[in-house]
Order: C-alpha cells, then structure tokens, then sequence
C-alpha cells in the first residue's frame, strides 16, 4: 500500500508558523508516521494538487494508494483522482454545513461527500461526523499514537508527587515570586511600565523580551499545562484564577504556563496584570516562554505533578495525552476530545455545559455551535482535592498515575487503521464502475447488493475485518457502516425515507448546486483563518 500524506506545514515552515492556524497538524502527522510506515510505502508531498495524482497514476492497479490530507476538510483536495481521506480533529457540537467566501469546502459535508469517508482523532468527533453524515457513512476515530512512544521513554509510574527539578533552557520565564509582597506586577516583566498592567493595548506589542539561557528551579506540587495564548479556546484565565483562589495560601503549589508560539510576549502583560488583581498569595505561577528540546521538555512532564487543562473544547490535545502517558493524572475536563482517556480514576475531573459559538475558521462568527463552559467552583474544588492528594496520601496519588498510564488500552491499535485503510482504497477505486462523484462507500457497495442480493466473499471479509476492530473507542457510525454492508438489499425502513427525519446529503441540498458552480472557479489561495486549527493543540518536538 502507498500512503501518501501531507500536512500545511512541513519541517521548513513549522518553526515561523508555530501558533499559527493549522500548525499543530504538522505534529500529529509526525506522531502518525511511525505507524503509517509500518502499514506501507510513506511518500510525503508538498503540493497534493501536483503531485498526488501523478504518485496514484504510477502505481496503477498494482497497488492501492491512498492520500491522507492531514488537515480540516475546508483545505482537503477534492478533485483528484487519488482516493482522498481527511484526517482531523474536532472538538464542537456541530460540523460546519455552511458556505462563506465562495468556497464550497467551508461546509465540511462538501468536502466529506467528496472523500467517501474520514480519520478523526476521537469518538466525539466521530458522532459529530456521524450526526451530519449519516449513520452509514466511514469515519474511524483514532487518537495520534503518543501513548507508545512518552510510555516507553518515560520513567516508572507511581513515583513520588513531590519532586525538585532544575530546568535549563533558551527563552524567558516570568515568575510570581519576583513580584513585590503586595502583587505590584510592575516588576515583571521588567521594562514594562506599571499601567500597561492594568490598561493594556492589544494593538501595540509589548517591548521584546530577550531570549537568554535561563536555569529554573521548581519543586513541591507542580501543576502545568501548554497552550498557545492565541487561541481563545484555551481559557487561560480561569485556570490561573481557579488555582490562585484554591491555593493562594499554598507556598508549596506552583502553576506552570508553559506557552507555544512565536511573538506571544504580549501574554506576559496580561498574566501579570491577573496576578496583580488576585494578589497577594503565597502560591507560585511561572510563565514559560522559552524553546524546549525533548531532554527538557520531558524533564518538566516528569518533573511535575499534575497535567491541567480548562479548555472549552480539545480536538485531543496532544500535551496532555503526552503527561498522562507518563502516569501524570490530570485536573481536566472530561469533554469533547478528552472525554476518551480523561474520567474519575486518572483525573480530578472539572465539570462543564454548553455554551453557544461560532466555528473557529468562520471570519462571520456567527453563532451556530456549542462549545463547553468551565464551571469555576468545580475547577477550584478540583485544585484543592489533587493538592491534598498529593500531600497527603501519596498512595492515592500512585494507584492514579498508574492508571493514567495504562489509560492506552482503550485506544484503537494500529491494525484498526490499517483494515480502514485497506477497505477505503479498494473501495474508492471502484467508484468509477458506478456514479460520479459525489461518492459515498456504503452507496457503491450498497449497489452491489442490490445487484447481486448479498455481497461477494471477499467484500464480506473485509467489512467483518473491521467489525473486529469495533472496541468502545471505535465510532458506532463505522461499526454500523460496515455492518448495513452486509445485509442483503431490501426497502428502507420508513424513518430512513426522505421526509421522514433523513439528513440529506450536503451536494442535494438547494444551496450547493450554486456552490458546486462556484468551486469550479473557485480561487485556489488558502485564507489564514482568525483562530487556530486544533489539530495536535500546542505542542509540537522543539515546543517553542
């Protein structure tokens, strides 16, 4: 099998884009290649519109060849001949079914209707798919394989919650403990004047801060967490509130703001005017801006005692499957991405509701989702009761980090990845005996049956190869697929007749027919979206 992958950024752009929208898929396409390798020949491409379809056409029927677009559906290929599979992340209640700016692929269904089928890195994602595509349409959840590589490397689980560590890096840190007694902030960062604390002009950057080799101490009960500050959904203020107001008398508790990204020190102002208002305490917060290398990236993961996170939605967030797979359990909710691997036995689970939001790629920002709302007495609580584990019952604290370390089980195997893959390329390939595109697997399959009453030997194989990948972390929506495959043809029940509660699919709906035109001439230049993608989520091998 080739696989052919590609992702917006490569090793030659990352560096500059770091922050940027879409650059986390960079890191969770180089957390895929390791498997992809072992499933077949990797050929990763720089330019899919040039490049792919001359790959495809040199393998002929020799071989299957599958493309793997690491990337939201709205910059996914849908005119090539290669069988195309999107592989995304996505974190809110609703997928995107609307146009703007005359592109077509803003509404997710026109480009899904095009791939005949997708790889999502959760089973909210997956439902989500399923909900806006039907319950037969392949989707198969799959989480970038962190788990293998941080277990591996990372040292014995149940260790000791309190730990000193010296870390060494290139960068800057601003540290609460240089404050004065009363919290003036003006101190920190230093250059900056007083008011710009309390009165800050996001307009007008900050003085730079200059990158210098620093060595920084950090001990006692250490909560840390990584995001990028450009990305609203992060929700870093109420995390560096609700662990002010639950430990502000602790001297022993330190906050770590480890961020991502390049020309962010604007965010220096802003936490240190927070730490202004919620000042004086005891408690410690540190904001790390500053390159890691790996050494002293899993030092600090190591090194610390909780993994935190208040986000209103994770794709899957990357960092935090990173710290939990070296047995670190986490202060978190247990929504969208995280509700895979985050519940009551690895985590001091935070509770959250919905709250109404736009698509993060929508430049309207028009409300036509739902995202979470962290419950702020739930996350100070959460604080409070890991800090008391950690200080006094270290039993507890290792029976959880020993099953936070083991919470990789419950993830699909690679296997999963290589039947859906296997399926997918067969079956697209022979779209061209049926209908043009838009193309749907379980439709060409479908026809077979209605053609012959059961399908081939061979077929039914393959769809019970993935029935045997049907674990709880599998979507129902591919478990269905695979299973609707293997009935013989016969009416459909009445609640799956249109008028009768049917989604239809996105190219029958009146307003594609106008966008599909469009897309024919639609302008090939990609729009940087107002808010970051949420692939990987804030990480990434040099985590600047």
């Amino acid at each position: 099998m080739i696989l052919i992958v590609h992702a917006v950024d490569d090793e030659r752009s990352i560096r500059r884009r770091l922050g940027q929208p879409e650059y986390s898929y960079y890191f969770v396409l180089e957390e895929f290649l390791p498997v992809l390798e072992g499933l077949g020949t990797v050929v990763r491409v720089r330019d899919p519109e040039t490049e792919v379809d001359r790959i495809h056409r040199r393998a002929g029927d020799r071989e299957t060849c599958v493309f793997l677009s690491f990337s939201p559906p709205h910059r996914t290929p849908v005119d090539l001949e290669c069988p195309t599979l999107p592989v995304f992340a996505w974190e809110f209640d609703d997928l995107p079914d609307e146009t703007w700016d005359g592109e077509p692929r803003n509404d997710w269904r026109y480009t899904l209707e095009r791939t005949g089928g997708a790889i999502v890195h959760s089973t909210h994602a997956a439902r989500v798919v399923a909900e806006a595509m039907g319950s037969d349409w392949p989707v198969l959840p799959i989480p970038a394989p962190v788990w293998d590589r941080f277990a591996v490397s990372g040292d014995r689980p149940g260790g000791s919650p309190l730990r000193r560590m010296e870390l060494t890096f290139v960068g800057s840190a601003m540290d609460s403990l240089d404050l004065d007694a009363q919290g003036d902030p003006s101190a920190a960062p230093a250059g900056y004047e007083a008011r710009a604390v309390f009165d800050v002009d996001l307009e007008t950057p900050p003085p730079p801060v200059r990158a210098r080799e620093t060595t920084l101490g950090l001990g006692g009960v250490v909560y840390t967490t990584i995001f990028n500050p450009r990305d609203g959904r992060k929700n870093w203020r109420d995390l560096l509130r609700g662990f002010c107001v639950a430990l502000r008398d602790r001297a022993d508790a330190t906050l770590v703001l480890k961020i991502v990204g390049s020309g962010v020190t604007a965010i220096r102002v802003h936490v240190a005017g927070e730490l202004g208002r919620l000042g004086p305490m005891r408690c410690r917060v540190v904001l790390l801006d500053a390159f890691l290398d790996d050494a002293t990236y899993r030092s600090l993961a190591e090194g610390s005692t909780y993994a935190v996170n208040a986000s209103h939605g994770e794709g899957q967030c990357l960092p935090l499957m990173e710290y939990m797979s070296l047995g670190k359990p986490a202060v978190a909710p247990a929504h969208s991405g995280m509700k895979d691997y985050v519940d009551e036995t690895n985590a001091f689970v935070v509770s959250s509701s919905r709250e109404p939001a736009s698509w993060p790629h929508d430049p309207r920002d028009k409300v036509r989702t739902f995202r979470q709302r962290i419950d702020m007495e739930s996350l100070i609580e959460a604080f409070r009761r890991s800090y008391d584990v950690a200080t006094g019952d270290p039993e507890e604290y290792r029976r959880s980090s020993k099953t936070t370390r083991t919470a990789e089980g419950r993830r699909p195997e690679a296997g999963d990845l290589s039947r859906f893959l296997a399926l997918m390329g067969r079956t697209v390939r022979a779209k061209s005996e049926f209908a043009a595109p838009p193309f749907r697997v379980a439709a060409v399959l479908s026809r077979r049956v209605s053609r012959r009453g059961t399908i081939r030997r061979a077929r039914v194989r393959s769809t019970q190869a993935l029935h045997a990948c049907s674990s709880p972390a599998i979507s129902p929506a591919l478990a269905q697929a695979t299973g609707d495959l293997e009935r013989p043809a016969g009416p459909r029940r009445r609640d799956e007749q249109p008028g009768h509660g049917h989604r239809r699919p996105a190219h029958q709906h009146p307003h594609h027919q106008g966008a599909a035109l469009l897309h024919e001439h639609r302008h090939r230049g990609d729009r940087e979206p107002r808010h970051p993608g949420a692939a990987g989520d804030d990480r990434g091998p040099h985590r600047r």
